[in-house]
């Protein structure tokens, strides 16, 4: 009788619901990274008319189509965009190029006590499914991330992996022609995602954060953490019957020297639960 390994197995069983279909483990973060995206500002009047900040994931959440990313992604001082400049790049099938949507609202988080203000670099946009006859909602995938596990409902010996998708800064790039006055024109910039692979396990550092670190077997993958803020942390594991589940760890803020450190997806849900609650039920007349 041929007798197949654990992991193995784990891998045949492993199925993920993504957008209402269930995708091979294997296929899913190759499914889940067309949700991950660059962080992107247009810059009407520059040769370089989209600048890109960091990483964001695009998600759906009680009917809405929402995105998140850092805050801190927007800049500083008098030199920061606004969360309304965010946008995201579609096809445009009047031109047959590409379009930047900007979203319909934006969402933060404030704190009244000053010790908290680190907890309030969580930034979220919310777009409108339908605009200007436009169906926005196809670019915002639908895992149930309200009902994902968390790291901390689970145990070590039931990871699989934990990965994280984002776009380092240093794999951007730039390719232009020179006009006569040596200006760039007709740019075109390419952004190139990396995932993280983290060893299974994690510990705490700051307050509504968990600390990872790349994977031994992997520790040069991508060297440079830069880009990575705003960048989703997802992970697989197994249950007894070795089925293979997607959960959500959180959303990395702080990345270097191979450690990121991850707002945690319980604090991320808190915000998203307050900021956009359940519609009360109807009362029914008695």
């Amino acid at each position: 009788m041929l007798i197949i390994p654990s992991p193995l197995k784990a891998l045949m069983k492993t199925s993920v619901r993504i957008n209402g279909v269930l995708v091979l483990g294997r296929q899913a973060s190759v499914s889940l990274q067309r949700y991950c995206r660059p962080v992107c500002f247009f810059n009407p009047g520059s040769p370089y008319e989209i600048s890109a900040a960091g990483s964001c994931f695009l998600f759906k959440y009680r009917s809405r189509c929402m995105a998140f990313f850092t805050k801190h992604q927007l800049g500083k001082t008098s030199e920061a965009r606004a969360p309304g400049e965010f946008c995201i790049i579609i096809d445009d099938k009047e031109t047959g190029g590409k379009v930047a949507i900007t979203p319909n609202e934006a969402t933060g988080i404030t704190y009244n006590k000053v010790e908290y203000r680190f907890a309030e670099d969580v930034q979220f946009v919310q777009y409108q499914a339908d605009r200007d006859g436009r169906d926005l909602s196809r670019y915002f995938v639908d895992i149930d991330l309200e009902g994902l596990a968390d790291l901390r409902a689970v145990s070590q010996n039931q990871l699989v992996a934990i990965f994280s998708i984002g776009y380092p800064s240093a794999w951007t790039s730039y390719d232009f022609d020179l006009d006569d006055d040596w200006a760039p024109r007709d740019m075109e910039v390419t952004h190139r995602f990396g995932k993280l692979i983290f060893a299974n396990g994690w510990t705490e550092g700051m307050e509504f954060h968990l600390t990872l670190r790349q994977h031994p077997n992997y520790p040069e993958t991508i060297a440079d953490l830069d880009g990575f803020s705003g960048s989703p942390v997802f992970f697989f594991y197994k249950d007894a019957s070795l089925q293979v589940h997607l959960g959500f760890a959180g959303m990395i803020r702080l990345g270097g020297n191979g450690i990121v450190h991850v707002y945690e997806a319980a604090h991320v849900k808190k915000i998203l639960d307050q900021g956009f609650p359940r519609a009360a039920p109807k009362s029914t007349a008695a």
